[in-house]
């Protein structure tokens, strides 16, 4: 999902030309853009992502985006994994029945 989160990032930046409202807030700006070009492997995740995807996920441009993203193809499951970022992210993880 993190590769979902880049495009998410990167749709929000792509789409500001058109849709005001899905620009990130100006201080979540730089978040944005560095999880738009992340190119770390999923398995060698720094801690202080889950708390930048949490920040991202609050931010009503990248909420705006996510509202479109039937458009773009994202992963329907994406809002889940937002929601759950730090738990799906954790070190000892273990999915639910349901993921």
């Amino acid at each position: 999902c993190i590769k979902d989160i880049k495009k998410l990032c990167r749709q929000s930046i792509l789409l500001t030309a058109t849709v005001a409202e899905a620009k990130c807030s100006q201080k979540n700006e730089s978040i944005c853009n560095e999880m738009s070009a992340y190119t770390v492997h999923p398995l060698q995740l720094t801690q202080d992502i889950p708390q930048k995807i949490k920040i991202l996920w609050q931010d009503k441009g990248i909420q705006k985006t996510l509202e479109l993203r039937a458009e773009y193809k994202m992963n329907p499951n994406l809002e889940h994994f937002m929601d759950n970022v730090e738990r799906i992210l954790a070190p000892d993880y273990v999915p639910t029945h349901e993921e």
